[in-house]
């Protein structure tokens, strides 16, 4: 499926018009790292653990987050993010909104290696 993906961009499509289903996130790997979250509006700090998704994190520690699909294409899952880089795994947010970095899909996103996320939660 990526190599179509990438073929379409190479020919100049717009991604808007590259219309593909995935049912698979591939969220956890060999190169995922732990990262530290900050959850603003209570002022709770968490662990996310290298084998772990943010949105399992969130749920352990007894944060009602919301989610439906687990693979990063339905949105459910998104919450404000206030500070920090995110790894954007997913593929419901548009590339804009991606490099705006103001959002995040818990269900598979990280933060980039060595940085902290606050989200507006």
């Amino acid at each position: 499926m990526q190599i179509v993906i990438d073929q379409a961009d190479e020919l100049g499509w717009a991604p808007a018009n590259v219309h593909y289903e995935q049912f698979n996130s591939g969220v956890v790997g060999l190169h995922n790292t732990g990262f530290t979250v900050n959850l603003t509006l209570s002022g709770r700090s968490l662990e996310v653990r290298a084998n772990q998704t943010l949105l399992d994190a969130l749920l352990e520690q007894g944060v009602d987050a919301y989610y439906d699909c687990r693979s990063g294409v339905c949105g459910s899952c998104m919450v404000p993010m206030t500070a920090g880089q995110s790894d954007h795994r997913d593929t419901f947010l548009s590339e804009a909104e991606k490099q705006e970095n103001s959002l995040i899909c818990t269900c598979v996103s990280r933060a980039m290696p060595g940085v902290t996320l606050e989200l507006d939660i």
